[in-house]
Formats: structure tokens, C-alpha cells, sequence
């Protein structure tokens, strides 16, 4: 199926467009290669509007809201982790320094752990960000 670009205005497969849940068709109006153009070239500004706004008094209020309600959801994730950064303020684990997946030493705060199955808090692979992220893909299985 073929859709027009409403910035370079042209016709193109629908392929070339990245999804938009909001819009009839499902897809954004411009294609993806005039959307890389234009936040190559506007990035600079972006980068500056996001910082000024990420350390606005309004944004912080709304964060914590946002956690706060999170938290008292009862969800099992967010219970599994309360429990693991108690158990590890208190002394009960030990976090390593070192990597399980990719055996890198890091600093302790840099190591993350991750809970393969949230009704066991206390069973985590400790990681680190990118070992992190990419055993969240497997387990979502987008890998």
C-alpha cells in the first residue's frame, strides 16, 4: 500500500513510515527518512528544551507522582524491587562489582540486578546496563 510523504511528497511503501497509533491510517504523516533529517537538524534544540524542562519544579512534581502511584499499585515488579534494594541497604546482599554476563568490573552502583521472575526478589542476575537491557529484550522476547 502506498502513502505520500507530507514532506518530501513522495508516494512510498507504507513500510517506510514508522507507526502512529493516533493517526487513521497507523502511520506517521512524514516518512522515516525526512523524520531523521529533521531531528538531525533540530537536535541541538531538542537537547536544550529537555534539559530546561526535565529541572523544572513542575516536571519533578509530576515524577513523583507518577512513582508514587506506581508504587502503591501493588504491581509485583516494583514489590520485587522495593525488596532487593532493602535486603541490599541492610546489608542481607551483597551487590558485586563485576558483571555476570559479560564478567566487566564495574562500579557498585553501576551493577543492576535483574529479576528474571518477579515473585522471587531475592533471584536476580547481577548486570550491567547494556548486559541489562539486553536480557529485558529477551525476556520480552523481542529478540
Amino acid at each position: 500500500m502506498l502513502k505520500l510523504c507530507n514532506k518530501c511528497n513522495r508516494a512510498l511503501e507504507t513500510g517506510y513510515f514508522s507507526r502512529d497509533s493516533k493517526s487513521n491510517d497507523g502511520h506517521q504523516r512524514w516518512c522515516k527518512n525526512c523524520m531523521a533529517k529533521y531531528k538531525a537538524k533540530n537536535q541541538h534544540t531538542r537537547v536544550q528544551y529537555n534539559t530546561k524542562y526535565y529541572r523544572t519544579k513542575k516536571y519533578r512534581a509530576k515524577s513523583i507522582i507518577r512513582q508514587n502511584t506506581r508504587r502503591k499499585s501493588g504491581c509485583p515488579k516494583e514489590k520485587a524491587r522495593a525488596i532487593l534494594q532493602s535486603a541490599v541497604a541492610n546489608g542481607k546482599i551483597k551487590k558485586p562489582t563485576i558483571c555476570s554476563r559479560c564478567n566487566k568490573k564495574y562500579a557498585i552502583r553501576e551493577i543492576q540486578g535483574h529479576h528474571n521472575d518477579y515473585n522471587f526478589p531475592f533471584l536476580v542476575v547481577w548486570a550491567c546496563p547494556k548486559c541489562h537491557r539486553n536480557l529485558d529484550f529477551v525476556l520480552r522476547g523481542t529478540i
